[in-house]
């Protein structure tokens, strides 16, 4: 028994698919398609290609599968070709079917052979192997849908098929045999049925399936009228009664000619609700050893092959199609009764049509064997308990539930119980199911409206004891009469029978929420949702209310909910539920933990620092607020320059609190910076932008207070201890340079090995705290380079950052020195350049003056500004302390190897 697939002949469309079961009712096999899903697939392996799902199909969801296009193409690419063409084509092309001839071979067929002719030969096979073998049963064989059937369905039958090839095949065969010059040429079957492409397959004949449907929509498409193409004669011999085969009886009558009075002893059916059902009775019959008629001439189409579901003819009338067909039986029973010069008859026609046949025919030539395709079929059969089972799942508990209404397609309720066990559809497309889910929420509803009822009794007597607002609304925002006594005095307002809760809320909310609002009561209404989401999609969830009268906002908390009361009278139930003093209660709760926590935050950030350097932080930053006192009180001072070092002053105390990482108290400072970069761009300054500033400052002092108090709870406990002002200056440069490097991803070593006491002691110690603090900072950022960029530079991945102070007869030396990548001189030009800060082309190439340029405010190469770097106001800090004291700065950098600072601080000067 074969397993082997079976050539597709449908295609289907999913997209066009609705799954309203037209194919399943049409399909005479059924379970070849899968109902499963949302839309029908077909098994093309249990498919016997009958075609009557594509005619009963209305919405164009299955097609015929055949090979137009390829036969088309294969002409284009002037491959040797002839073709043959099934009698259906009169049907087709009454009046020109001769002229398609003549159009097949413009386009390069070189030779058409008419399968009428193939159909005189079938049935001489047939009469030959009736004589011989004396059967007691032949089934026609001439469709392949009913070859299919039997080979999957009913292999019991397969010994009764008539041991000949199809009419089609009888024509390809003779070819290959009478015909060698056409021995490697290419067949083209110009066809009613897409199902042959089956037949062509098992047999290894037969090349281009064309059915008359692809024909004709490659006609149209190409708009060409056949009449206006010669009609051409076909190839090889004529035909007699064959040209009748693709019509119900064609074979019987071209049997009776050879065989009077078989049809007698005929069974002649077609159709599909009647053939195979019939096929099905005769296995039965035959295994029971019943009688049965000597010859069955069936076909699988109600029309014949005249209307197969490769012509597209399933509408017209059978008279129409056969009309044609029979004029061309008389005029090729008259062309061979006038063959001999003496009076013509129909023995003597017979004769020579036998002379004809005889010389076209040979024994073995077109014998056909059939293959056991059942074990395809591997659907299995439910147990009775199993049957049970499926059927409980579509609801059918009782006899009188299994009434086989046949909507699910398949005729019978046991069939579609059948399909289910076999996964191949589900409960939910049996129509008594569906009726069953419906009684019960039916009852469902009922008992939940009973209940309901009663709750609204209770609702009722408990209504003018509530405290919140409870409320019904009808169609029409209409509040009705029966509102609980609360909700007079959560709206402020008496009197709401009748009044629209829109109307009331207006006031409230804004035209655009009003329309919200409306929208969420038509989805309550509607029930597009479950109760869980709508209350989730409320937008009016909790809203700010605004009394009427004293035009004061209260909040208010809202609920709605649908009430059915029956009999399409719908309500909604609604609640309002004064919330302000429950609001204002959480923001009391959230500002103080808020509060709590920054005092948390600060005093853990506190905690981990040296006293000493937590005294210099404090000491360092009351001198910066008071300077940045003093220059907010200098009238003298432009407000341009004023915010310039103002800027500098809040930069330095936001780098102190980043060494000792105090993020909390930073972040601020660096909030504050925006703000002044933002105002530095405008060209005048006007007071009211200043006194935002001061204001500002003034919040950070309240932070700074909260420090110092935090500080003092510390030191409390810590003891302040002291430390040299070596130890202090070095610990906050060390942890200046580990937070950047940190928030850079960078490694860094700090290294001050060469550090004079005396001169530490005699020097400006803040002074030298500010300066060094953005040169450390300022190193990392733009000198060291990142660890892959280093090693890819054969230096080592952590950079170091050098500092030494020494002290002279006349003046402190401070050298910061890294071993970083040097000063970018193009990108400091590109940088001068965009701030006009050249006067001429010389300036541009003075590596000297382009070194004074980075000391300008605002100048920074960084693409983006950070809390670390980037805003363009250290290296102006630091040039204007040292400036203060009379200093001296020099700058020198080599590409690739780092940038070095001397600062020089004369020492006369510090006492002044």
């Amino acid at each position: 028994m074969g397993k082997e697939k079976l050539t597709p002949v449908i295609k289907l469309d999913n997209e066009k698919c609705v799954n309203c079961y037209a194919c399943i009712t049409a399909c005479p096999v059924k379970y070849c398609i899968d109902g499963s899903g949302s839309v029908l697939k077909i098994n093309h392996d249990l498919c016997i290609g009958c075609g009557h799902c594509i005619i009963a199909c209305t919405h164009n969801a299955r097609m015929v599968l055949d090979d137009g296009e390829a036969f088309f193409k294969a002409l284009e690419q002037k491959e040797k070709m002839i073709a043959i063409i099934a009698p259906a084509v009169v049907a087709n092309f009454p009046d020109t079917y001769r002229n398609l001839n003549g159009y097949l071979q413009s386009l390069g067929v070189e030779a058409v052979f008419d399968v009428s002719f193939g159909a005189e030969l079938t049935v001489f096979s047939y009469m030959q192997y009736i004589r011989e073998g004396r059967p007691d049963l032949v089934i026609a064989q001439p469709c392949p849908a009913i070859v299919t059937y039997i080979e999957l369905y009913h292999p019991e039958l397969l010994p009764y098929l008539a041991p000949a090839d199809s009419p089609m095949l009888h024509t390809m065969r003779m070819i290959q045999e009478y015909y060698p010059a056409y021995a490697h040429h290419r067949i083209a079957i110009i066809s009613p049925c897409m199902a042959k492409r089956r037949e062509f397959d098992e047999l290894g004949l037969g090349d281009y399936n064309v059915t008359f449907i692809s024909l004709k929509k490659h006609l149209e498409e190409q708009r060409v009228d056949l009449a206006s193409f010669p009609a051409m004669e076909y190839a090889g011999p004529p035909a007699e009664r064959g040209v009748t085969f693709s019509e119900p009886g064609g074979l019987l009558i071209t049997a009776d000619r050879e065989m009077p009075g078989i049809w007698e002893r005929t069974r002649q059916i077609e159709g599909v609700h009647t053939v195979y059902p019939y096929l099905k009775h005769l296995a039965e019959t035959l295994e029971q050893g019943g009688e049965t008629f000597f010859l069955v001439d069936c076909l699988n189409c109600e029309k014949g092959c005249n209307g197969g579901p490769g012509t597209g003819n399933a509408k017209t009338p059978r008279t129409n199609l056969e009309i044609p067909i029979q004029r061309r039986r008389r005029a090729m029973e008259a062309h061979y009764n006038v063959q001999d010069p003496s009076p013509p008859s129909p023995e003597k026609g017979r004769k020579k049509l036998n002379e004809i046949l005889t010389r076209y025919w040979k024994p073995g030539l077109y014998t056909r064997t059939y293959q056991d395709r059942s074990a395809q079929y591997t659907l299995k059969e439910p147990t009775p308990e199993q049957l049970t089972e499926v059927y409980r799942s579509m609801g059918k508990y009782r006899q009188q539930d299994i009434y086989n209404c046949t909507s699910c397609g398949y005729g019978s309720c046991q069939e579609m119980a059948f399909a289910i066990f076999n996964k191949l559809n589900q409960p939910r497309n049996c129509h008594h199911y569906n009726l069953f889910l419906l009684k019960r929420e039916h009852r469902l509803t009922q008992k939940l409206t009973q209940e309901l009822q009663g709750e609204r009794d209770e609702i009722t007597v408990m209504k003018d004891n509530l405290r919140v607002g409870l409320f019904l609304m009808d169609r029409g925002y209409a509040i009705q009469p029966q509102y609980s006594k609360a909700l007079e005095r959560v709206l402020a307002v008496k009197d709401l029978q009748r009044k629209n809760f829109i109307d009331l809320v207006s006031a409230s909310i804004s035209p655009k929420e009003q329309e919200g609002l409306q929208d969420y009561f038509t989805m309550v209404f509607d029930r597009a949702f479950d109760q869980k989401m709508l209350e989730d999609i409320n937008p009016l969830q909790e809203f700010t209310y605004i009394n009427p009268q004293t035009k004061e906002g209260k909040n208010l908390r809202t609920t709605f909910a649908l009430v059915d009361r029956g009999h399409d009278i719908v309500f909604i139930l609604g609640t309002l539920e004064d919330i302000t003093a429950e609001k204002k209660l959480q923001q009391e709760l959230a500002a103080s933990e808020n509060k709590r926590q920054e005092e948390m935050q600060s005093l853990f950030e506190v905690i981990q620092v040296d006293p000493r350097v937590l005294h210099d932080f404090i000491e360092d930053t009351d001198y910066e607020f008071e300077r940045i006192n003093e220059l907010l009180k200098n009238r003298a001072l432009s407000s341009k320059l004023a915010m310039v070092e103002i800027f500098q002053a809040v930069h330095a105390m936001k780098s102190n609190a980043l060494i000792l990482g105090l993020d909390t108290f930073s972040n601020k400072l660096h909030d504050l910076e925006s703000n002044i970069k933002k105002m530095q761009a405008q060209e005048d300054i006007p007071f009211e932008a200043v006194l935002h500033i001061a204001l500002a400052l003034e919040k950070i002092m309240q932070e700074q207070d909260k420090l110092r108090i935090a500080i003092e709870r510390i030191n409390s406990f810590k003891g302040k201890g002291r430390k040299q002002n070596e130890y202090v200056l070095v610990d906050s440069l060390q942890k200046a340079c580990e937070k950047a490097a940190q928030a850079l991803d960078k490694k860094v070593r700090f290294v001050a090995d060469a550090l004079d006491p005396q001169a530490m002691d005699r020097g400006p110690r803040r002074l030298m705290k500010e300066v060094l603090t953005q040169l450390v900072r300022n190193a990392v950022y733009h000198g060291i380079e990142p660890p892959a960029e280093r090693c890819a530079q054969g230096k080592d991945a952590a950079g170091i950052i050098y500092l030494a102070i020494q002290g002279a007869d006349h003046a402190i030396h401070l050298k910061l020195q890294d071993d970083g990548r040097g000063l970018d001189f193009d990108k400091i030009r590109e940088k001068a350049e965009r701030m006009h800060l050249l006067r001429n082309q010389a300036d541009a190439q003075d590596k000297n003056y382009l070194l004074r340029t980075i000391f300008e405010p605002g100048f920074s190469t960084a693409e983006v500004a950070g809390i670390h770097a980037g805003r363009g106001i250290g290296l102006n800090l630091v040039r204007d302390r040292i400036r203060e004291v009379r200093g001296l700065i020099k700058v020198q950098s080599q590409p690739g190897k780092g940038t070095a600072f001397n600062i020089y601080i004369p020492i006369e000067t510090l006492g002044e």
